[in-house]
């Protein structure tokens, strides 16, 4: 036994250490327990509205021993393989072939949750801080105002897990270091999300400049990134083959996005109070209310990490890392009042000015165990006397938010919140107060507690009170139960497998306002998921076996005849949109606010929401899965394609493509085979075009089945059109595996190499 292990001071350190982590796991339980077992699930923002229906295409292919490149029940056939939000080439897909969805699809979040915390306490520890500092310094992050938010991005969540890692690797240095941190870093980018990977690399040169010098340090930095891209090739080679002809990588994106989550000002607060405007995942009283700041819920809903972690974090000497979180909060907030200028240096890559928050998410905690070095040392006189006063205020300020809160109370009828007499805005206001006036007098205790752990060299105590201070932000974590969405709903089961759906509430833009009954009530955003369940949703009609011919284009991977065609629905009349239809193959519609009367929708049935009126229609006479026109119009461009179908008298008929090639009509379609990367058509004709309902993708190749290479063009914009040469024939339209494969197998045997190498060298 070594000498370290009499030592009582370790002994306890080691105790403390174990019993705190221990905490902090029983809390993380809480919502792991039910949501593994499948009986809870994680649906804010993109979880429901596009990383649900992405994973349930994904899983069952993976099931089938498949990795597509296009999933067709997505706008016809949009890209799934090197997509951002897919992770289809993620290990963690693995879990998909061994448990039920619900369990597979939230342990994915919750794994990589609890892997932050002890990443970035490696971090720390590799940093050179003790073991109480470096845990203070993972708890942190872990449960952080921007941790939290990642659990509502599927591809984030998993960047800001591993990026830790790669720094402590990199700190490291050596060729273990470089290896094991290259394969962190290709662990990431296959996580999917290539902004924030790419971010993370000024974080790294931050922790290894001072360590390893700036030469030695732009080695390291550019072994760790290059390797790390050949382990993820199989991702980067797939993005690569579908970038170009995705609208994001065609024309970037709208300029006036970019801004959309920029930082604004006002929000610095959420560093003492963690949720001042509101709990972003709630309805009523509780809801946020970020109207004048923020025209939606923020990015990262909280800056948050902990009152006594900021105490800690000031009392820090690391001026690298200081400038660091700064410089973060600054572009944040100010690349948003210079959109252009972000747009174009990223070539329209970088949408959110607020993903600059990555930097300071991972400064913070090691500052803040920093800080705890250097209070545990010496308090600073100035460091005192300010937590005293600061605690003070925050205490004195709640105070007088309770008593102005029952002042207002006072002066109306009633006597609570929700009774006769007060209004929605005055009881939100008294809501508000009350937990604005908690949050205050609880900040101004913990600094004061933190004052008095450093006074008595009580680290553990410390640690416990950021626990406490961090628990605030359990409004984040918003869960709700599965029950409400395995199920197959009434809808869902009159339409049938297969069914292709569309509800106007996915409209993007956005064809009315939402429907009222979503505005009623009070309580978790999930009142408004579950209504909405019932209107053919993606989430949960991917599950069932819906497909989403007009699905809204979240990540900008759809490709731009669809996007063209999305900006223009909203414009469009309802004859117009019938038309589109029928083309896409809508089988069903919902709406609401007004009836729809049209000839071409047939009202299906009407049911009511909360006593708002909701309208099922179908569509009659949708598109086959491929079809022979009679007539080919020639169109000079996508926009002419547009109004053409648009106006057309019957768009299934008669087909605009770009160049009118010889056609004969009466061409007969004996069989199809569609799977989600080739579509086999038995065709009889005497020559002439063939049309199939899948999204026109360039990398898509058409051939016979004797090899003879078939030309293809857009048909009705974004259709899919096959030149064919008269006889009997069986029409092959595919995507080669190839290059993934191939980059998969380099891939594979590189992490397998950066993992065996260095265990080899030592020996």
């Amino acid at each position: 036994m070594s000498e370290a292990d009499h030592n009582p001071d370790t002994l306890e350190t080691r105790r403390w250490e174990r019993w705190l982590l221990g905490a902090a796991l029983a809390l993380w339980l809480i919502y792991a327990v039910p949501a593994a077992l499948g009986l809870e699930t994680f649906y804010l923002r993109d979880v429901f509205s596009n990383n649900l229906p992405q994973k349930a295409f994904g899983a069952q292919q993976i099931r089938q021993g498949k990795i597509p490149a296009l999933n067709p029940d997505w706008a016809l056939g949009q890209p799934y393989r090197g997509n951002p939000s897919t992770l289809a080439y993620y290990p963690g897909n693995l879990l998909y072939l061994v448990l039920p969805f619900w369990s597979a699809f939230n342990l994915h979040f919750l794994l990589h949750w609890l892997l932050a915390l002890f990443a970035m306490r490696r971090l720390a520890r590799a940093l050179g801080q003790p073991p109480l500092a470096a845990l203070l310094a993972g708890i942190t992050y872990a449960g952080c105002g921007f941790m939290l938010s990642t659990l509502t991005f599927y591809n984030i969540v998993v960047v800001a897990a591993w990026w830790p890692l790669v720094m402590a690797f990199a700190v490291k240095g050596d060729r273990r270091g470089i290896a094991w941190g290259a394969v962190a870093c290709g662990l990431a980018i296959l996580g999917g999300e290539p902004i924030t990977a790419a971010l993370g690399m000024v974080p790294l040169g931050v922790a290894i400049l001072p360590r390893h010098g700036l030469k030695r340090s732009l080695g390291i930095g550019f072994a760790i990134g290059l390797l790390g891209l050949v382990v993820a090739l199989p991702q980067v080679v797939a993005t690569a083959r579908i970038f170009p002809f995705s609208f994001r990588g065609a024309h970037g994106i709208f300029v006036q996005s970019v801004a959309t989550y920029s930082l604004p000002w006002p929000r610095l607060v959420e560093l003492i109070v963690p949720l001042p405007f509101g709990w972003p995942g709630f309805l009523g009283e509780l809801r946020g209310y970020f109207a004048a700041i923020s025209p939606r819920l923020p990015f990262f809903m909280s800056l948050y990490f902990g009152a006594v972690g900021v105490a800690l974090a000031v009392a820090a000497r690391r001026r690298g890392w200081q400038a660091l979180a700064l410089g973060s909060l600054a572009l944040a907030w100010g690349a948003g009042k210079h959109s252009g200028f972000l747009d174009t240096i990223s070539f329209g890559l970088f949408r959110y000015p607020e993903k600059f928050l990555f930097w300071f998410a991972l400064a913070a905690p090691l500052l803040a165990g920093w800080g705890w070095m250097r209070v545990e040392a010496c308090v600073p006189r100035w460091w005192s006397r300010g937590l005293i006063a600061v605690g003070s205020l925050a205490i004195a300020l709640g105070l007088t938010a309770w008593l102005l809160r029952l002042r207002i109370l006072g002066s109306l009828t009633g006597s609570a919140p929700g009774t006769p007499g007060i209004s929605e805005p005055v009881a939100l206001a008294s809501t508000q107060l009350f937990l604005q006036g908690g949050y205050l007098v609880l900040a101004g205790v913990l600094l004061l507690a933190c004052r008095w752990c450093a006074l008595r060299r009580r680290p553990q105590i410390a640690i416990a009170c950021q626990l406490l201070a961090l628990a605030q932000l359990y409004p984040l974590i918003q869960t709700d139960s599965t029950a409400f969405y395995a199920p197959l709903t009434e809808w869902e089961e009159r339409l049938g497998f297969g069914g292709a759906a569309f509800n106007t509430f996915m409209a993007t833009p956005s064809w009315q306002p939402p429907p009222p009954f979503l505005e009623v009530g009070s309580g978790p955003r999930a009142l408004r998921q579950r209504e909405m369940a019932q209107d053919l949703q993606p989430t949960p009609g991917a599950l069932h076996g819906l497909s989403f011919p007009l699905a809204p284009n979240i990540e900008g991977m759809n490709s731009p005849y669809c996007t063209l065609l999305d900006i223009n629905l909203a414009r469009l009349g309802w004859s117009s949109r019938v038309n589109w239809f029928r083309v896409l193959g809508l089988d069903a519609m919902v709406t609401y606010l007004v009836p729809v009367e049209i000839d071409g929708l047939v009202l299906e049935e009407q049911v009511e929401r909360r006593g708002e009126k909701v309208w099922l229609y179908r569509v009659q006479d949708p598109a086959p899965q491929a079809w022979w026109p009679e007539v080919l119009h020639s169109v000079q461009g996508p926009r002419d394609a547009l109004a053409w179908v648009s106006f057309a008298e019957d768009p299934i008929r008669e087909v605009a493509v770009p160049r009118a090639a010889e056609h004969t009509p009466g061409g007969r379609i004996l069989e199809v085979l569609n799977q989600p990367d080739r579509v086999e058509v038995e065709v009889e004709s005497g020559g002439g075009t063939l049309v199939l309902r899948r999204a026109y993708q360039p990398f898509f190749e058409a051939r016979t089945e004797t090899g003879e290479p078939l030309a293809t063009a857009p048909a009705n914009l974004l259709l899919t059109a096959i030149e064919v040469p008269a006889g009997r024939h069986r029409v092959i339209l595919e995507v080669t595996q190839w290059p993934e494969g191939l980059a998969g197998a380099v891939a594979l045997l590189a992490a397998i190499l950066a993992l065996w190498l260095p265990w080899r060298w030592e020996r």
